[in-house]
């Protein structure tokens, strides 16, 4: 068995324009400082997986991870989960409204497909894996889950408010899952950014956290040997006022960990 002093952690870079030393704006492969922080701070050390690798390169990349996450980003192309796209994208301003929303948010068919097969080979190689956001929506998506496009109108606000105000929320924890053990708390509180949410659960998963509206918040695998978390919430975000998640953060680096210790990739 082989020395593993960190676990290295492979997460996905999406490609934006950004505008760099006020030149023109360039297309760049960005994760967050605060995904990366997150990382580190629980003792993983962050691979950065640009999006636009061929998918052959990105699995190889992947080979020398012993965890995967996936990230915050763009809305997944429908097809994916068999339907028509109900939302229009392009030409509006600033993020737009019900079922028209703006070209940034927009699917992105190449990072689809490559974070789709970085998942299926993670999971077949037994890897922890944590979805963020959009993440969250992927693996319900990659194990035959469908979305709601737009999320109905209700009491509980999980998109940004016309003031740009980032809403917050209390999620409940279903008794009996593996979240509730980890956080052993029955709710926490979220901050929600996201128009869309899961609507058919994917094969093999558990809706383990709820808004009160309904809406998924968190899923996991129902395979007890997998380590398979999905938070609808930016959790990366609230670490300094709401840190009831840092239990889950801490447990997918150790199991990482774990993977590491075993020379397993």
């Amino acid at each position: 068995m082989s020395q593993c002093m960190k676990p290295v952690i492979a997460i996905t870079g999406g490609t934006v324009a950004v505008s760099v030393n006020a030149s023109r704006m360039q297309r760049a492969a960005l994760v967050s400082e605060a995904l990366l922080l997150l990382i580190r701070d629980f003792g993983g050390v962050p691979l950065i997986v640009p999006d636009r690798l061929p998918i052959d390169d990105a699995i190889k990349l992947l080979g020398h991870a012993h965890g995967l996450i996936l990230p915050p980003g763009r809305d997944l192309d429908s097809s994916m989960y068999g339907e028509a796209s109900a939302v229009k994208y392009g030409g509006v301003e600033g993020l737009g409204v019900k079922w028209h929303r703006p070209d940034f948010v927009g699917p992105d068919p190449h990072r689809d497909a490559l974070e789709l097969e970085l998942f299926k080979v993670a999971r077949a190689r037994r890897l922890p894996i944590l979805g963020i956001c959009r993440g969250m929506q992927l693996i319900n998506v990659a194990c035959s889950g469908t979305l709601q496009q737009e999320l109905d109108e209700v009491k509980v606000s999980h998109f940004l408010e016309e003031d740009g105000w980032i809403p917050y929320h209390p999620i409940s924890v279903m008794n009996g899952s593996l979240l509730k053990a980890i956080l052993g708390v029955d709710s926490v509180v979220v901050s929600s950014v996201h128009h869309q949410g899961v609507a058919k659960l994917g094969d093999g998963l558990i809706a383990c956290a709820h808004a009160a509206d309904g809406v998924v918040e968190a899923i996991e695998s129902a395979a007890s040997e997998d380590f398979i978390f999905g938070v609808q919430a930016h959790i990366e975000k609230t670490r300094l006022n709401f840190a009831e998640f840092d239990p889950l953060i801490a447990a997918f680096i150790a199991a990482s960990g774990h993977i590491c210790r075993e020379s397993r990739v």
